[in-house]
């Protein structure tokens, strides 16, 4: 909530009450003074209450969030700003240039990537299965995508109802202002936020999709919270998550046949979880190149191997 309008006996009256209502402090807060109280002829004929408009500053709009939300708000979303403009381009050529042109690598290089190489043979038919397990803030593990995937649930659900007000509330809390589009697909209930303004696209989104996929964590334990059955929520905002996946398949597909001609092993930038599952999933039945993720969070990165 933005501000409010508040009609009372006394300004004073009108601005505690406002302040009350918007849970904010007198220094967080702008007042404006429409109409002021009038008594009337002997306090009887013409009295008037005054009519008092609160409103919250910019550095405060986010107050209503609640603690859990405020958290999520704290990642640099200028940033987020330039990506959603290059069309969500999340590698630039010049990174991926400079990582397919390292020098050769030396003979205890070589021997570190036979022993990974060993390795990832080894784990080889697990992959998808443990980054998806991994990914708990953005898809759901394999085992809950298979068992529930008999669920159906429409719009007139409560439990998708309870969800599209919590969402709804949560982004007027932010101080934000969009249309929520929903659909329903088997278990699944789909989310696509829409905001006019791009400052209000990269707060929803946050960087590389950190505020979103926070957003949809909270989002689905809310709904869960009294579900007999596993219910998976997918946040989007102005699409961003289908063109970001139409993005990492054109990377994943340039940089494979990469590998394919150089014989070198090619190192994405870190990712997160879900964009890595993207990467896994787009690339696993290709006949000439396997894919295997490498490092620790937030720093772990996928690699792709010629076979």
């Amino acid at each position: 909530m933005r501000s409010t309008v508040i009609s009372a006996k006394t300004v004073e009256e009108c601005v505690n009450k406002a302040l009350d209502k918007l849970q904010a402090n007198r220094n967080e807060v702008n007042i404006e003074v429409i109409n002021e109280a009038k008594q009337g002829f002997l306090g009887l004929f013409g009295a008037k209450d005054a009519v008092v408009r609160v409103s919250l500053k910019d550095d405060v709009k986010e107050k209503g969030t609640g603690d859990f939300v405020k958290n999520i708000l704290n990642s640099d979303s200028n940033s987020v700003e330039t990506e959603q403009k290059e069309d969500t381009k999340v590698i630039e050529d010049k990174k991926v240039v400079e990582e397919v042109e390292e020098t050769e690598p030396t003979e205890a290089d070589n021997e570190e990537i036979v022993e990974e190489s060993v390795e990832t043979v080894e784990s080889e038919e697990v992959t998808e299965v443990a980054e998806a397990e991994e990914a708990v803030k953005s898809e759901e593990t394999e085992e809950e995508q298979d068992t529930e995937s008999d669920v159906t649930i429409d719009r007139n659900d409560e439990l998708f109802i309870t969800s599209k007000n919590f969402l709804k509330q949560m982004i007027e809390d932010m101080g934000i202002d969009c249309d929520i589009e929903s659909r329903t697909e088997g278990n699944m209930i789909k989310f696509n936020i829409m905001c006019s303004e791009e400052s209000d696209i990269g707060i929803i989104i946050g960087k590389r999709g950190e505020t979103l996929d926070s957003l949809q964590y909270i989002v689905n334990l809310v709904t869960n919270r009294n579900a007999d059955t596993y219910i998976r929520v997918i946040l989007d905002c102005n699409q961003y998550r289908s063109k970001r996946e139409r993005s990492l398949q054109k990377l994943a597909r340039r940089l494979a046949d990469k590998a394919v001609q150089t014989g070198r092993d090619i190192k994405l930038e870190p990712m997160n979880p879900y964009e890595r599952r993207i990467i896994h999933t787009y690339l696993q039945n290709d006949e000439k190149v396997n894919t295997f993720s490498q490092g620790n969070e937030p720093n772990r990165r996928v690699i792709i191997k010629r076979k």
